[in-house]
């Protein structure tokens, strides 16, 4: 090896693995020393040639190393030492070092660590264009050679006859000797270390995906997510708790989570406890209650521990006063019901004293010596508690209506005079009791008619006109209609007002509430079960309005307000107040009609019902009116009768069938009569009076329904009204028989 072209290796490996001994790599570690060596290897030759020449630099390898020179034999061995040297120091290194002829691209020579990684032995690799080895990308455009840029610690690929390409850092540095350009081309393997880094990016990549997923997860959480370091610093944070106190990420974000305490007595309960987890105590959670921005907020305390390390912790803040409020509501529920529950034992108790007390009045007069007057008296007693009786029910019986959302109502035409009336009818007895005027006051012209539920409207005016009346000692009780609009449609108002004894604001907060009343101590002067003004708000709510408190005040009175929607008034008769009071009839006159003895004379009527006292009063009432009566003890009996009775040419005209019986009910009864093509009336007698019972019994096959307890007026105008549906049942059958297709 010429000592220039040595010298010039030996200085550009030198600097080519100092540079390169800078790289993150296993083994780079070696190379500054291997650059020290090589160094050294290039004095000794330099100096070798040196002393060969005199120092004179003109001199030609060549001619320095031409035969016959007396004096060649000493240096030209030390110059092949020097050689051998630099070749072992060469081989010796983990870099693999590749000398180019800058000109045609061929390889001149290669050290032993190049040859292994490319694979291939020194003696195939000499003589071959360094592209296809190094950087085969860029046969033909070498940035070197014809881009004139300067290579160092570049990442290229190495083609190898048994790896494939391996990824290497390469360094070039271009010499000339005697106007020779060369390129000397020293690299290292970095597959390991691109492993590494492959890894790390993957592994990276799997970390920012996780902390993605994470964040993402916790943005779309429904409660406050704050975490902070082992020193209290905030390093994450979600918008719900920042939407919460108004502040944004860069506001809290790598600042004390202490700053945002407010509250003094919770951050240092919270501070105790963060300072016991980061002393060791090895708490899993910590929970404290407290308010924020006028809400209810659960906030829990969550360490982070990495082995017995503490690492910081994660507040949990939830919003709990939906939760408080619903606790709260369901414990003020608890207590009204335990005091509707009381309230109903006393309210049922009172009039059953009432009633079994003159029921045995009546029974102990078994020899008849009783003044008529007083067991008139006691009857009137036992018949007024057992309609209160039956009122406590009934409200019973519409709240689980309404709650059930079973409640219906009509839209029916009717007069607001003569509803008045009725009411007046009705509460006068009470109010008279007390000496109380009771009055009706119309303001402005009224219609003639509107479009409502008289019943339900009937029952939500009467429950407050009874109120006043209840709660009112001296004074007076008015009920007060008027006409007015809202958004342009036109509302019928009531008001009810007394002179009574008014309410505190806080009764007034719980006024409409089931199973609840004003005065809900047990030493209270008033009745009630407290579901009345719940259900009245509840119907007029259906009927198109509501009822409102107009004003109150404690010891001079209260002004309730019912507004309910009255339909179209297009083409109705607005009646002045003089109209009005001439267009009111009485009421009480239309509500105790009279039957004459033979109002049901020459009725057959089998009646299906398996209660005894029942029997006798159904039967009672019946005979009274003139009708031709048959019992039968349960379902099975009333089909065997009405189908003998049929095939023995005089069928019964109406069949008062009770829907719950033994051996086969009601409903089963008719559906059988049906089947064998019994087209009699059926009317229905059940103890259950709800919207779809009295569906069901239609449903059944029933004509009509008749509610328990029996209210007298409505059994006889049920029992009359199918006269007209027996002849056309009759008339069926006829034209039937006429047309030759029996049934």
């Amino acid at each position: 090896m010429n000592w220039r072209i040595a010298l010039v290796l030996c200085i550009s490996m030198a600097a080519c693995v100092v540079a390169m001994a800078g790289i993150e790599d296993a083994h780079a570690s070696g190379l500054i020393g291997v650059a020290g060596g090589l160094i050294a290897g290039a004095w000794v030759i330099k100096n070798s040639a040196e002393r060969r020449t005199g120092g004179s630099e003109s001199r030609t390898a060549s001619a320095a190393l031409a035969p016959g020179d007396d004096d060649g034999a000493i240096p030209r061995a030390i110059e092949n030492d020097a050689s051998a040297r630099l070749r072992t120091i060469l081989d010796f290194i983990h870099a693999g070092v590749m000398l180019i002829d800058a000109r045609t691209h061929s390889i001149v020579d290669v050290n032993a660590p190049a040859a292994r990684m490319i694979g291939a032995p020194r003696s195939e690799i000499i003589g071959r264009e360094c592209h296809a080895y190094v950087c085969p990308a860029e046969r033909g455009r070498c940035p070197i050679t014809d881009g004139h840029a300067v290579v160092g610690n570049s990442e290229r690929i190495l083609l190898t006859t048994k790896r494939g390409q391996l990824p290497i850092l390469k360094t070039v540095n271009c010499v000339e000797l005697d106007g020779h350009p060369l390129l000397i081309e020293s690299f290292v393997d970095i597959s390991e270390r691109k492993a590494v880094e492959q890894a790390l990016a993957e592994t990276n990549a799997a970390v920012t995906e996780e902390v993605r997923k994470l964040r993402s997860m916790i943005e779309g959480m429904e409660e406050g997510i704050v975490v902070a370091n082992a020193e209290g610093v905030v390093t994450e944070i979600n918008s719900w708790i920042l939407k919460k106190v108004g502040l944004t990420r860069n506001d809290v974000l790598g600042k004390s989570m202490w700053a945002f305490h407010h509250n003094p007595a919770v951050a240092d309960r919270v501070r105790g406890v963060i300072n016991a987890m980061r002393s060791g105590e090895r708490r899993q959670q910590f929970v404290v209650n407290r308010d924020l921005l006028g809400r209810h907020m659960s906030l829990r305390v969550q360490p982070i521990y990495e082995g017995d390390e503490y690492l910081g912790v994660i507040l949990n803040v939830i919003d709990v006063t939906d939760l408080v409020q619903a606790k709260r509501d369901a414990e003020a529920s608890t207590r009204a019901k335990s005091e509707f529950l009381a309230n109903m034992s006393h309210e049922i108790r009172t009039p059953m004293t009432a009633i079994l007390g003159f029921a045995d009045v009546l029974l102990a007069d078994d020899r008849g010596i009783a003044d008529p007057a007083e067991l008139s008296q006691a009857a009137q007693t036992i018949k007024r508690n057992g309609e209160y009786l039956l009122g406590i029910i009934n409200d019973i019986l519409d709240l689980s209506k309404i709650e059930a959302g079973k409640m219906t109502v009509e839209q029916l035409s009717c007069s607001p005079h003569q509803l008045v009336a009725e009411i007046l009818s009705i509460a006068q007895v009470r109010a008279s009791a007390k000496g109380l005027p009771l009055r009706v006051e119309y303001v402005g012209q009224i219609p003639e008619t509107i479009e409502t539920d008289p019943t339900r409207l009937r029952q939500v005016l009467l429950n407050l006109v009874s109120n006043a009346i209840k709660f009112t000692e001296i004074g007076e009780v008015r009920l007060i209609l008027q006409l007015t609009r809202d958004d342009s449609r036109p509302v019928m108002q009531f008001d009810v007002a007394d002179t009574g004894i008014g309410m505190t604001p806080e009764q007034t907060e719980r006024l409409f509430r089931a199973f609840t009343q004003a005065d809900a101590s047990t030493t209270r002067r008033f009745g009630g079960t407290g579901l009345g003004l719940h259900i009245s708000q509840r119907l007029a709510k259906m009927l198109g309005g509501g009822i409102t408190l107009v004003e109150t005040r404690p010891g001079f009175g209260t002004r309730m307000r019912v507004a309910i929607d009255v339909g179209l008034l297009e083409g109705v008769r607005m009646l002045d107040t003089d109209e009005v009071v001439n267009h009111a009839t009485p009421a009480e006159e239309k509500r105790q009609p009279r039957f004459k003895p033979n109002t049901l004379a020459d009725r057959r009527i089998l009646l299906a019902e398996d209660g005894p006292d029942n029997q006798r009063l159904i039967a009672h009432i019946l005979h009274k009116l003139g009708a031709f009566v048959e019992i039968a003890i349960n379902g099975r009996v009333a089909v065997d009768s009405a189908l003998k009775a049929r095939e023995a040419g005089c069928p019964f005209d109406v069949i008062l069938m009770d829907m719950q019986m033994p051996v086969l009910d009601g409903y089963q009864a008719t559906a059988e009569l049906r089947e064998h093509g019994y087209n009699g009336v059926i009317i229905a007698l059940t103890a259950h009076a709800m919207t779809h019972d009295r569906d069901k019994c239609l449903d059944a096959g029933c004509d009509e329904h008749v509610a328990k307890p029996i209210d007298r007026t409505q059994l006889i105008e049920a029992i009359r009204s199918t006269r007209r549906h027996a002849t056309e049942h009759v008339t069926v059958d006829k034209q039937a028989d006429t047309s030759g297709s029996a049934v």
